[in-house]
């Protein structure tokens, strides 16, 4: 039991990982059911990854809720057979929903025995809260990812816009943030920066790559084999206010306004450390 509990955080991002793996590569159906599961998934395979090199387990103070809303989204599409990815078996009898809702349970669980080691200098969420501040530019990182997130899911399910492939990988990293930012923000852990800005650049970088492709047809042809046949092309334009802005710009916008903020607090957080190692 010792040694699970150990070990329990490196096995809960194996799990995250493996299982983002098998629905990226098996699940991708037309239906929200995998993509829920990869939302949930895939930002947790990578902080949980971080961390475990780290024997970070504060992380799971972050982990967890995007372990519980995941959790709760895919086991519902899962009990009420909600789309096809309901109702197709996808691995051990289960759909893509019941999967991703017992990864996700698994790795609650995991979490939930995961040894906590002694604070030290290299345990960043472990910190004292003596050492912990409001950090303005943490805040508005928090901020405008829950921004992101309800004019995502205003044009989805507002608007009714279909998301085409490049949009959900953007909501994959978005949706986390918009999670944990906030958490981050109300307990003043800078230290969290460390762990949000591989989503907030990974995320950015497929809005560039959106932007482009809306601009340039040859990227669209390009491509064509992410935007499966069928779906909703990646180059399609819902809105373009101003004769500019469309859903991928404000993506674009809302990753560099995060990434900038997160940034700036890890500066000023340091700068606040300098400063109280020399007033020593």
């Amino acid at each position: 039991m010792s040694n699970l509990r150990d070990n329990a955080l490196y096995l809960a991002w194996l799990l995250a990982m493996a299982a983002s793996v098998l629905l990226y590569f098996a699940g991708q159906v037309p239906d929200k059911g995998s993509w829920f599961g990869l939302i949930a998934l895939v930002p947790l395979a990578i902080i949980l990854g971080l961390a475990a090199f780290r024997g970070d387990v504060g992380v799971r103070r972050y982990a967890l809720p995007v372990v519980a809303i995941g959790a709760v989204i895919t086991l519902a599409r899962a009990l009420s057979g909600a789309g096809e990815g309901g109702r197709e078996t996808f691995v051990l009898g289960l759909s893509y929903s019941a999967f991703s809702a017992v990864a996700l349970l698994v790795i609650g669980a995991l979490l939930g025995i995961a040894t906590t080691p002694a604070p030290d200098d290299d345990a960043p969420l472990e910190e004292p809260q003596a050492q912990r501040a409001f950090s303005a530019p943490l805040a508005f990182a928090a901020a405008v990812a829950v921004i992101a997130l309800l004019g995502s899911l205003y044009f989805s399910e507002v608007r009714l816009f279909v998301p085409c492939t490049l949009c959900w990988y953007q909501r994959i990293f978005m949706y986390a943030l918009a999670v944990m930012l906030p958490i981050a923000a109300a307990r003043g852990e800078v230290a969290f920066a460390r762990y949000a800005l591989p989503l907030s650049v990974t995320g950015g970088l497929i809005a560039i790559w959106h932007v482009l492709e809306e601009r340039i047809p040859a990227l669209a042809k390009l491509s064509s084999a992410v935007c499966a046949p069928g779906g909703v092309p990646c180059d399609l334009k819902y809105v373009e206010y101003l004769g500019f802005i469309t859903i991928p710009v404000m993506s674009l916008t809302a990753f560099v306004l995060i990434t900038v903020a997160l940034l700036l607090a890890r500066r000023s957080q340091a700068r606040r450390t300098d400063l109280e190692i020399h007033a020593a």
